[in-house]
């Protein structure tokens, strides 16, 4: 079990994602603003933005009385009564002002919130749009995290890690997560509370975390409920777009998707231009991309000539039976992971998005479909990273010499960090051949050496090359393999940031709370895709 940390503080090392192979090429050409196709993202100044949000007519001042009724009916469903001094109430009502806009994240909604970086999106949101406030005189924003309820990927949101244990929600599910009961949760509360360190600041969490469950209808309200009493403080607001009023500001687009099919045209139009700046879209579309709720299933919609075929059932219906749905039932139809962007920016005056990086991968197939339906595509910022690590491992670190960032190299740039630190001889040795070889080759290349330099002697040499290059290799690789620094780093990295981990994803929120408690002050000081690094300090 994790030690308790309660006397203790963090100390943070901020690190350049420039240098290490933590992000694609693609996001550190969108990072630097060097050598991006600009097509596919918004550059503009976040006044701008706000302007271009505010002058808005869907965010008519009736609307906005409409939205903030919304919100707080919400948490009233989610048991939580908001008084007036209360930072998240104050900032709902703001909502309604007509110079008032959003910075937004969102995620999937998950088993005791899920992994830590859902905590850091928490705090990341409410840094941006603090920061936003500070810079602007004519406009104000307020934080939004946007549950991504609407999902029917129960697998992937049903486990959570505990101290390298998987702790599973084993029930049937098909429809949307954020409605299924919480109350089936409570037998894996009951188990985490007998696991878990017992910590004032765990045995706090899981109490939020049973109340929240023995409370609420759904998950969704549940997660609310959590994320408000632990981070309420930060006046950040949940919102969930699973509900008729939403539904109904979107009635003509889904009509558009089901029957004219301009949203698939305009994103389809993106992947091709991205595909002609080689870059590789990560959806494809279909014709149309929303879904409908049937017997508490979430399934596609397929239109043929005369009907809509309900894909995974026997169920068909006319078009007039589908304009009846949209008309007076809107809440049995939902967008999908192409489409929900799009939602969001018809519900909520939002004008930036934080994003993870495959997110803004999905984000930038959509900004002509966005503006083909007259909204704002957003600012994308992609979140910054936080990693923990023990003081006696950076201590290793930099006694070896050893560069922090070595940790987000990939494992070949980092064995080829230790080759240049340590076998120099090795190297000069497999430099020395390379210049051997660029001399044989030019002796090739001589018309005077030709007649005396058959194919056969070519052959013969590279041969000889290959074999003792692969040699060379042989006797590095195996060199570093024993080093014992090298070692250490990779048991380090393997903690940390590796091929097939990422301590930010697989570790939960419920085993990281006595270094997550820091982060909030920390965080204070760093963001815009930063890789944070937070270390013990007695």
């Amino acid at each position: 079990m994790e030690q308790s940390t309660e006397n203790q503080t963090h100390n943070l090392i901020e690190i350049d994602y420039s240098n290490t192979d933590f992000f694609s090429d693609l996001i550190k050409k969108y990072l630097s603003n060097q050598d991006f196709p600009n097509q596919f993202v918004n550059r503009n100044s976040d006044a701008d933005n706000a302007k271009e949000v505010v002058q808005n007519p869907q965010f008519s001042p009736n609307y906005r009385k409409g939205l903030v009724e919304e919100i707080l009916k919400q948490y009233e469903q989610s048991n939580i009564h908001l008084n007036e001094s209360s930072p998240v109430y104050q900032n709902i009502v703001k909502l309604q002002n007509e110079n008032c806009v959003c910075i937004t994240t969102g995620q999937q909604i998950h088993i005791f919130l899920g992994p830590m970086f859902v905590a850091h999106k928490l705090l990341s949101v409410c840094l941006e749009s603090d920061e936003f406030n500070e810079q602007q005189s004519e406009y104000e924003s307020v934080p939004i995290f946007w549950m991504a309820t609407e999902d029917h990927d129960f697998e992937e949101i049903n486990s959570v890690s505990l101290y390298n244990e998987k702790l599973t929600w084993d029930i049937e599910s098909k429809g949307f997560v954020g409605r299924l009961a919480p109350q089936s949760l409570l037998p894996l509360v009951n188990f985490a509370k007998q696991r878990i360190d017992q910590t004032p600041e765990n045995l706090h969490f899981i109490a939020v975390c049973e109340t929240a469950y023995t409370q609420c209808k759904t998950f969704a309200q549940a997660t609310r409920q959590i994320i408000h009493t632990l981070y309420g403080h930060t006046g950040i607001i949940v919102f969930d777009g699973d509900n008729t009023f939403c539904k109904k500001q979107f009635v003509n687009i889904f009509k558009n998707d089901l029957f004219k099919h301009d949203c698939s045209e305009a994103i389809d139009a993106t992947i091709n231009e991205l595909k002609a700046n080689k870059i590789k879209p990560p959806i494809n579309t279909r014709p149309s991309n929303t879904f409908f709720l049937h017997d508490n299933q979430r399934l596609r919609l397929e239109k043929n000539e005369n009907n809509f075929r309900v894909v995974g059932s026997e169920i068909k219906y006319n078009t007039e039976e589908i304009n009846d749905f949209l008309l007076n039932q809107p809440e049995k139809f939902s967008p999908n992971a192409l489409l929900r962007p799009l939602y969001q920016q018809v519900i909520l005056p939002n004008i930036s998005y934080i994003a993870g990086a495959a997110e803004f991968m999905y984000w930038i197939e959509l900004k002509l479909l966005l503006f083909k339906f007259g909204t704002l595509f957003p600012k994308l910022i992609i979140r910054p990273s936080t990693f923990y690590f023990t003081k006696k491992n950076l201590e290793f670190l930099r006694n070896a010499d050893i560069p922090i960032e070595t940790i987000f190299y990939s494992k070949e740039k980092l064995s080829q960090l230790f080759v240049n630190k340590y076998n120099e001889k090795y190297n000069n040795l497999s430099n020395r051949l390379s210049e051997l070889d660029d001399l044989m080759e030019s002796l090739f290349m001589d018309e005077s050496m030709r007649q005396y330099l058959n194919a056969s002697i070519k052959t013969d040499w590279k041969n000889v090359f290959k074999k003792t290059s692969n040699s060379i290799k042989s006797m590095i690789d195996n060199s570093i393999e024993m080093n014992s620094d090298y070692q250490k780093v990779i048991k380090i990295k393997s903690k940390i940031w590796h091929e097939n981990y990422n301590q930010e994803r697989q570790k939960s929120i419920l085993e990281s709370l006595s270094s997550l408690k820091h982060l909030l002050s920390a965080s204070s000081v760093t963001k815009n895709s930063k890789i944070n690094i937070l270390y013990l300090e007695n």
